[in-house]
């Protein structure tokens, strides 16, 4: 991998033709930054881009020359397809995951949804989050999925005995469903998520609509 990385960043300095600065990263989000100070181009690029094919290449060339204000549609695309094979989870250390909580435990939902849902074959971290108490008012994401780190994180305002566990079994299924249905970039350019086919899969949990009329109901309850 060094070599590969040292011949792309010859390659790179020399095509873009000035000075410039190049620092390789493992990034779980920005794969890719560009600043100038004082006539040198700094440059971050995410290591996957040391494979490259010439296309992304000629295109990446622009965007540091500052001949295209945006990566473009290329870039984004070889990002995007190479995103869904990072795998960052050996980072993660079992003493950082918290399953146990004071109602609920969160591995044991996991399971759960895997056997039910996934025939047991969706290999996850998941843990708790957040703070038990929220100010009035303050809207919370119930959960969380991080892509790199195969890491679902559930907050912990849903470790209550006045929450179903169905409600809290919809919100680990629709994680593990961003897993299993990563969303992807339109011809718009617009990044789709929730496309179709995961809107049609969410809604093939059992405890659906009970889920979506528990939150309706409950705002008050979990928000003040």
């Amino acid at each position: 991998m060094e070599d590969s990385l040292i011949t792309f960043g010859l390659n790179l300095q020399k095509r873009v033709g000035k000075p410039m600065h190049l620092r390789f990263n493992e990034n779980t989000s920005t794969m890719v930054s560009i600043s100038r100070v004082e006539g040198v181009t700094r440059v971050s690029l995410h290591k996957m881009f040391a494979q490259a094919p010439e296309d992304v290449l000629h295109h990446l060339v622009r965007y540091v020359q500052g001949k295209q204000k945006s990566p473009g549609p290329v870039i984004r695309d070889f990002i995007e397809e190479n995103y869904q094979r990072l795998d960052y989870s050996a980072r993660i250390r079992p003493s950082q995951l918290f399953v146990e909580g004071s109602y609920y435990n969160l591995r044991d939902v996991y399971d759960t949804v895997n056997k039910e849902y996934f025939d047991g074959g969706v290999d996850l971290n998941i843990t708790w989050y957040g703070r038990l108490r929220t100010s009035p008012r303050q809207r919370v994401t119930f959960g969380l999925y991080y892509d790199p780190l195969r890491l679902i994180k559930v907050h912990k305002l849903l470790d209550s005995p006045l929450v179903p566990r169905f409600f809290i079994e919809y919100i680990v299924y629709h994680e593990m469903l961003h897993h299993v249905l990563p969303g992807y970039t339109g011809s718009d350019g617009r990044r789709c998520v929730h496309h179709p086919e995961f809107q049609s899969r969410e809604a093939g949990f059992k405890y659906f609509e009970q889920a979506k009329q528990w939150i309706r109901d409950n705002e008050i309850l979990l928000f003040g």
